[in-house]
């Protein structure tokens, strides 16, 4: 796989993820992930989910298997695009709409 089906790849894993955790019939679902590295080579990943459901807004909890864990798939994109693009990202925001397209937003450090 070159660098960008990989990164696609791990950015569909996630996008199932919202997906399974929220209810059907959203308008939207998303979820914003707070990555952090660590000198030590350890690293972090927070996250926060929501979907809206009849213009509501409603938070949820991301749901998945060990091998579906942000922990584990946030740091693998985030050192895929480091190495194919060089950015090095603290958050991004990944939106689903009704129809299942996603959309994401990077925020860089300032």
């Amino acid at each position: 796989m070159n660098p960008v089906e990989e990164q696609k790849a791990v950015i569909s894993k996630l996008a199932n993820l919202i997906h399974c955790s929220v209810v059907d019939g959203y308008e939207e679902a998303a979820c914003k992930f707070i990555y952090e590295a660590f000198a030590d080579g350890s690293a972090s990943v927070d996250s926060e989910v929501w979907f809206v459901l009849d213009g509501n807004r409603v938070s949820a909890s991301l749901v998945g298997d060990k091998n579906s864990k942000p922990i584990i798939l946030v740091p693998t994109l985030h050192r895929l695009m480091r190495s194919h693009t060089g950015g090095k990202w603290v958050e991004f925001t990944l939106t689903l709409d009704k129809e299942g397209k996603a959309t994401t937003k990077f925020k860089y450090p300032e």
